[in-house]
């Protein structure tokens, strides 16, 4: 087991030492078309409804936060978002988090393991997450209320007001 977990810590350093498109940071990825539509997608959240990034199309900006359980990034950013959620809120600015691929039982277990206050969309076939061409996880695609795509990286955007502002 720790063999197979070395050999997939350097394959993933690899990557990203290797793949200049890989965000690092506040690098933006070159596969991304920043400050154009969002692609519009539809996915279910944790107790089957349907939530599409078009619902929020002129009335509140998006963040969205693609993940999965086992990325040890993802878990930071995810203690990050749920201390700061509340504030967001209050700004009129909706978090769409968004797992990739872990089963619904799993999820459960690790939101009320976590205490998770904000929605968790599912993307069991990772349809979503290639529409948005994620190259790694834990990424932030940061939406303004036009559906217009901002800001994208891998850390939670402290400056996102000012992204948004632009």
């Amino acid at each position: 087991m720790k063999k197979i977990f070395m050999v997939a810590l350097v394959v993933f350093l690899s990557l990203m030492v290797f793949n200049e498109s890989f965000a690092m940071g506040r690098q933006i990825k070159e596969n991304v078309v920043l400050n154009s539509q969002a692609p519009d997608f539809t996915l279910y959240d944790m107790k089957g409804e349907k939530v599409s990034l078009s619902d929020f199309k002129d009335k509140n900006s998006v963040l969205l936060f693609f993940w999965f359980i086992k990325c040890p990034f993802c878990r930071r950013e995810i203690d990050t978002l749920n201390k700061i959620y509340p504030q967001m809120q209050n700004e009129n600015l909706k978090i769409l988090s968004i797992d990739i691929g872990d089963s619904s039982e799993t999820i459960n277990r690790y939101t009320k393991e976590k205490n998770i206050a904000f929605p968790i969309l599912q993307d069991k076939d990772t349809t979503v997450a290639l529409r948005y061409n994620l190259v790694g996880v834990p990424t932030y695609v940061l939406i303004d209320k036009n559906g217009i795509v901002k800001f994208i990286t891998n850390d939670f955007p402290v400056d996102y007001k000012e992204l948004l502002a632009k």
